[in-house]
């Protein structure tokens, strides 16, 4: 299967499910994932 560039989070402990589209490394998504993301989905990202 060709790299799409998608990645599909599912977090159901918070009833949640990331999609990620590009073509980043894995690592650089799971620290946008880790950095930004959940805290704003949990209210603690102020920028």
């Amino acid at each position: 299967m060709p790299n799409t560039g998608r990645k599909f989070i599912d977090l159901p402990e918070l009833d949640l499910v990331i999609v990620v589209t590009g073509h980043e490394h894995p690592n650089s998504t799971q620290q946008l994932t880790a950095e930004r993301i959940l805290p704003a989905f949990i209210g603690g990202y102020h920028e």
